[in-house]
């Protein structure tokens, strides 16, 4: 009888000292929230043969294989791999492992030309998206240099009004500007310059060709150009800074600073164009080309509280173009010369909240002010 009851013990004293020599793997993410389903791959450093592959339960908890060495991959949809190279005697009863998520890069919709979102494969109208990689790769500063590749779209210069444009060979005056959403005003003998909106920020331009009137009122008989402004970042701080040189007199400078903090998202930044002119006379004064000195700036501020989502930013233009004269005959000693004051302020509010059964508000309050003096 007792030699059962001892045999017993030996038992029981062996299954505890089973699990008490049992080591797990706890799997957080970044946020210290347990992360279920994640793959746990154990590979022996001294025999690549043996090697263990667990998923982790709810808790986000694995067991781990007693190999001596082992090199441990933890890998999750959504989230980078963690790997390191470790000894299971020195693991404690738990190993805690954090994953860093990973951002996802969702395929482009167009939201413009139809009443909800989509593909642009999907869209009625042509639509052609040109995302900040292909800006940068063009070196573009503004709108204009961006638009000049394009097909169906022509760019005119004049030397007071600045670049306009004319698409499917409709002029300016019926194409729709937007910058994320809001109407660009200053129009000046119906057309926008394009020179004066920097790319400063600028996430994307969508391009939707045809009439569009119906959708966004006057001046979209040939087509609408909508600016999309960036609104967030992955990392915590980001900043550039830029500069431009080019041969024919063009100096280009200008910087960004973003700040995120939990999911509030802050941006400030600026910059300076100049162009000082091109003539074929270099000796004159006049020249076919005016001299051009720009300065902008723009902050932006945005958070999201899950279903609500509100953002505000404030930028301004400043522009002066020098319109020389040619010396006035019979002497020449005489010239008029003109010179433009451009400003442009846009101030834009936007609010937008979730409901049930896919309902939205989405709320857009925009102040515009233009001004140009001679």
């Amino acid at each position: 009888m007792f030699g059962r009851k001892f045999y017993i013990i030996l038992i029981i004293l062996g299954s505890a000292g089973q699990l008490l020599s049992q080591k797990f793997l706890q799997v957080f993410s970044e946020f210290d929230q347990p992360l279920p389903f994640v793959y746990v791959h154990q590979v022996s450093i001294e025999a690549p043969e043996d090697y263990h592959v667990v998923i982790s339960d709810w808790s986000g908890k694995a067991k781990l294989k007693p190999i001596e060495h082992f090199r441990l991959i933890v890998s999750a949809d959504g989230f980078y791999d963690f790997e390191d190279t470790l000894k299971y005697a020195g693991i404690q009863s738990e190993l805690k492992v954090q994953l860093q998520q990973q951002p996802a890069e969702l395929a482009i919709v167009e939201v413009t030309g139809e009443l909800g979102t989509g593909s642009a494969k999907e869209a009625l109208h042509k639509v052609t998206v040109i995302d900040r990689q292909r800006i940068e790769d063009q070196a573009a500063v503004n709108v204009e240099d961006v638009l000049a590749n394009e097909t169906n779209i022509r760019i005119q210069q004049d030397n007071v009004l600045g670049s306009s444009m004319s698409m499917q060979g409709i002029s300016g005056e019926n194409v729709k500007i937007l910058i994320d959403g809001v109407p660009v005003i200053g129009r000046l003998g119906g057309n926008i310059d394009l020179s004066q909106i920097n790319l400063d920020q600028v996430e994307r331009i969508e391009i939707i060709e045809g009439p569009l009137s119906v959708s966004y009122g006057t001046n979209a008989m040939a087509g609408t150009i909508n600016i999309i402004t960036k609104k967030d970042q992955d990392k915590t701080f980001q900043g550039n800074v830029s500069a431009y040189y080019e041969s024919i007199g063009q100096y280009n400078a200008d910087g960004q600073v973003g700040l995120k903090k939990g999911k509030i998202y802050t941006a400030i930044s600026g910059g300076r164009n100049y162009f000082d002119g091109w003539s074929s006379n270099p000796g004159g004064r006049f020249q076919e080309w005016n001299p051009k000195e720009q300065y902008f700036g723009k902050f932006q501020v945005g958070d999201n509280f899950g279903k609500l989502q509100w953002r505000i930013s404030s930028d301004i233009f400043d522009e002066t173009i020098d319109n020389k004269g040619a010396p006035r005959a019979p002497l020449f000693v005489t010239a008029f010369d003109d010179v433009y004051r451009t400003l442009r302020v846009n101030n834009l509010a936007t609010v937008k909240r979730s409901f049930k059964q896919k309902h939205v508000l989405n709320v857009t309050v925009g102040y515009n002010y233009f001004r140009r003096r001679k």
